[in-house]
């Protein structure tokens, strides 16, 4: 003997058609409510003084004069002098002591 109930085709459609009806109904309590018009808050920026600092800075003229020079002595090889390195050296060591 089978141990598989036989379906009953009348009930089951009616009870499949009262689930889905509860699950629209949930579906639809559970939407968000839509508003006609939507609020929108107001929008700030605040700017460091930090922030300001270096904006006066990137609008600060270029030099070229000096770029110049110092590209045309690196090319020609004479950027690095002696005096330059001591003087790197001297700086540097400042920062550990």
């Amino acid at each position: 003997m089978s141990e598989i109930s036989p379906l009953s085709t009348g009930s089951s459609s009616l009870r499949i058609e009262q689930a889905a009806r509860a699950y629209s109904r949930s579906a639809e309590s559970a939407a968000p409510a839509e508003s006609a018009t939507p609020r929108r808050g107001n929008d700030q920026v605040e700017v460091s003084s930090a922030a300001a600092y270096l904006a006066k800075l990137r609008d600060l003229p270029v030099r070229q004069d000096l770029v110049d020079r110092v590209k045309a002595e690196i090319s020609a090889g004479t950027y690095e002098t002696p005096e330059k390195i001591d003087q790197a050296i001297t700086e540097f060591a400042k920062d550990f002591n």
